[in-house]
């Protein structure tokens, strides 16, 4: 699972739905988590994201 936030609580998380890859858009307000949209193209992302270039990847480092 891959995950980028961006600004105004944006997520947008990349995972396998019904075996086809999708990015699945999610707005965060206090506490809640709520679904945008599937979007099976970047495009679609743009649609509810805007700009692109605001979003950053979460990387979860390895433990030592």
């Amino acid at each position: 699972m891959r995950l980028w936030v961006g600004t105004d609580g944006i997520e947008v998380e990349g995972k396998i739905l019904q075996d086809r890859q999708v990015l699945t858009v999610y707005r965060r307000h206090g506490k809640r988590r709520y679904l945008l949209g599937d979007c099976r193209s970047v495009a679609q992302v743009r649609e509810h994201v805007g700009d692109l270039a605001t979003l950053v990847e979460v990387v979860q480092l390895p433990r030592r």
